[in-house]
């Protein structure tokens, strides 16, 4: 396992793998794409409501 570095400052180390590295990213964007998901789900479902009430009220 590798370790990345900077010698100017080496108590800011971090372990070469993935979760290391990338986690952070992987944890916010899937939680970003979860709201997105869900967003996109209600903008459909409240879009088509709100167009069959337009299309009762004629």
């Amino acid at each position: 396992m590798g370790v990345f570095f900077d010698p100017a400052d080496p108590k800011d180390a971090r372990l070469d793998g993935f979760f290391d590295l990338w986690g952070g990213a992987t944890i916010v964007g899937g939680l970003g794409a979860v709201f997105l998901a869900f967003a996109i789900g209600m903008h459909f479902l409240l879009s088509d409501e709100a167009s069959a009430k337009r299309r009762r009220q004629r």
